[in-house]
């Protein structure tokens, strides 16, 4: 069974706080709703930092998940612990930025807002963002999850690893 129109009205605040920020995910705790939802929709610029071949306009398209749930990768496919720092910023923590330890790759399983269960695996940018926003439905922030906090500006060429910049 599907979650109902109530459950959509918040997807559809959702969808708008993302549209209003530019940001490429967010969950229902950012927006008051204290539901396990998580909304993405990830813009061009960004995707075509992992894949040039993006097109300037391309936004992928929203992709909701209810009770999500995530278990890291390794390269062949096996979980395993294996982490990565990488830049973080979150509409809920504005003019910071953190390098957090994320997985660069997980497997993940949620619902639709129809009931269908989904699951996958993501890497990459995707994989980073589930993460933070998962993160948010166990009530923490980058802040917490983060080794490093900084003013949010140019990350510093030092050597850490990928930029993300998160919802």
């Amino acid at each position: 069974t599907g979650c109902g129109a109530i459950a959509e009205s918040w997807v559809a605040l959702m969808l708008q706080g993302l549209q209003e920020t530019h940001g490429a995910a967010i969950a229902a705790p950012q927006v008051g709703v204290a539901k396990r939802i998580l909304v993405f929709s990830i813009p061009s610029e960004r995707l075509r930092e992992e894949r040039p071949q993006v097109g300037a306009s391309e936004v992928s398209p929203p992709m909701v998940m209810v009770n999500p749930e995530w278990e890291p990768l390794d390269s062949e496919g096996h979980s395993e612990d294996t982490l990565q720092e990488v830049w973080e910023t979150c509409l809920s923590v504005p003019g910071k930025r953190v390098v957090a330890r994320r997985h660069p790759a997980v497997r993940y399983r949620a619902r639709r807002l129809d009931g269908v269960v989904v699951e996958g695996e993501a890497k990459g940018r995707l994989a980073l963002t589930l993460q933070h926003e998962v993160d948010h439905l166990e009530g923490l922030l980058m802040t917490d999850v983060g080794v490093e906090s900084f003013p949010d500006r140019q990350p510093r060429a030092d050597g850490l690893g990928a930029v993300t910049s998160t919802a």
